[in-house]
């Protein structure tokens, strides 16, 4: 049951992925590279604010988690229309803004919500957006795409294998400092 419940969920979330994306890229049009990196930094400093504030597991009874029965559909569909706009405006993929959304509006436990990132992660739903640059004069370097493809598959593997072995509050934790550090990064080399 849990495993359809999911795929019920990534449906929604993909419905709103496939508009999100390429619009996001034609927007991205309109914007120089230096305003898109900072366009970018921005966001990860939003997603980390975002994802401090949420409730912590013991400020939230499991009775009101999101489960099948009390999950906000529209707000997951939009949920999926704000990481595809992302994901095509500003390259990030769209993974961060589902974790840290569907925690803080739609109740999902750290694990749940990056269990539902991952699952969006295996569908194609970036290649509209792709497609969008592509046909804007992008040249994307295919060798590189599949060395990261590969080391993806990889880090992916490890890294569920270390989140899953941490409590939700340490895994919180880890994902805030994570999207911080980008952020930091990224806006030092801006």
């Amino acid at each position: 049951m849990a495993t359809e419940l999911h795929l019920k969920w990534v449906a929604v979330l993909a419905c709103g992925f496939v508009i999100g994306g390429p619009l996001g890229a034609a927007f991205a049009a309109r914007f120089t590279d230096h305003q898109l990196r900072w366009m970018f930094v921005s966001y990860l400093f939003l997603l980390t604010f975002l994802s401090a504030i949420r409730k912590t597991k013991s400020s939230v009874a499991p009775c009101e988690r999101a489960t099948f029965q009390n999950v906000n559909w529209p707000g997951l569909a939009i949920i999926g229309a704000i990481s595809g706009m992302s994901s095509g405006l500003l390259g990030i993929g769209g993974g961060l803004a589902i974790t840290a959304l569907s925690v803080l509006f739609l109740r999902m436990s750290q694990h749940q919500a990056q269990a539902l990132s991952l699952m969006m992660t295996a569908l194609p739903l970036t290649l509209p957006a792709a497609w969008v640059y592509v046909r804007h004069g992008s040249h994307l370097p295919w060798w590189a795409i599949a060395g990261m493809l590969t080391g993806l598959i990889a880090g992916s593997k490890l890294g569920s294998i270390v989140a899953n072995r941490l409590p939700e509050r340490n895994l919180r934790f880890v994902f805030i400092a994570l999207i911080l550090a980008l952020a930091i990064y990224m806006a030092v080399t801006a």
